[in-house]
């Protein structure tokens, strides 16, 4: 068990760093949407993780996003949590493992979160939330997050099960 924190914890990190500095440095412009590589997390945690454990981690990862990315602390965390509910709500409706599905999981995932994430935010900034740039912002993040999840998901699948333990998080 302590293995399988510490290479999910390894993917946190990697995540962050890639998310916050590599991806930034290689996009053609500033304005360049990257894909949201912490709900892809999230989306992970949704399908193989239940109950307040799986909340606590969504919820801890929004935040360390917030610590890292933003002048706000809480709209990050807030917007995992509801893309963790999302994802837990629909995986157990819906055969997840295939890509298709798993990419359109996380298509949906990134819309929740976005919109959430900006309706909190929208006292403290002057925008509207359904102008067309926001919305093509939006969609575009969602397009890039669907496009890398299988890839994603299946590296941290594999990860997962080659570390070998009698203990399991989706247990507690």
């Amino acid at each position: 068990m302590l293995r399988r924190i510490l290479i999910f914890f390894i993917f946190v990190v990697i995540g962050l760093w890639f998310q916050g500095t590599a991806l930034y440095s290689i996009s053609p412009s500033p304005s360049f949407i990257i894909p949201d590589l912490i709900l892809i997390l999230v989306v992970f945690i949704g399908l193989n993780i239940r109950g307040g454990v799986g909340v606590f981690i969504s919820f801890f990862l929004g935040l360390l996003a917030d610590f890292s990315s933003s002048q706000y602390v809480g709209p990050l965390a807030a917007s995992m949590v509801a893309s963790y509910y999302f994802v837990y709500a629909v995986s157990g409706r819906l055969f997840s493992e295939t890509n298709v599905a798993l990419s359109v999981l996380t298509f949906f995932a990134t819309v929740i979160k976005s919109i959430m994430c900006l309706t909190i935010m929208y006292p403290y900034i002057d925008f509207s939330i359904f102008s067309e740039q926001i919305l093509k912002i939006i969609g575009l993040e969602s397009l890039y997050n669907a496009i890398l999840s299988p890839f994603i998901i299946a590296l941290l699948g594999k990860a997962s099960s080659s570390s070998k333990s009698s203990i399991s998080l989706t247990k507690y």
